[in-house]
């Protein structure tokens, strides 16, 4: 008895990651697996993963 494989279709993921701009953290919640997983499908996938020093950061500091 081994865990039940999740099939998340590459369009998806795809639409998901780039046209959605999930984080790789939120794409793993909304489908309920591992961050490592949708890393690993990214890569399968052939999806070319954003540089994270050129994506939006929110920052929770007040303006002075």
């Amino acid at each position: 008895m081994g865990r039940e494989k999740k099939i998340i279709p590459k369009d998806e993921l795809q639409k998901d990651y780039w046209d959605n701009y999930l984080s790789i953290r939120k794409i793993a919640l909304k489908y309920k697996v591992a961050k490592d997983t949708i890393n690993k499908l990214l890569a399968s996938y052939e999806i070319p993963v954003r540089n994270p020093s050129l994506s939006p950061v929110k920052s929770n500091r007040k303006a002075k």
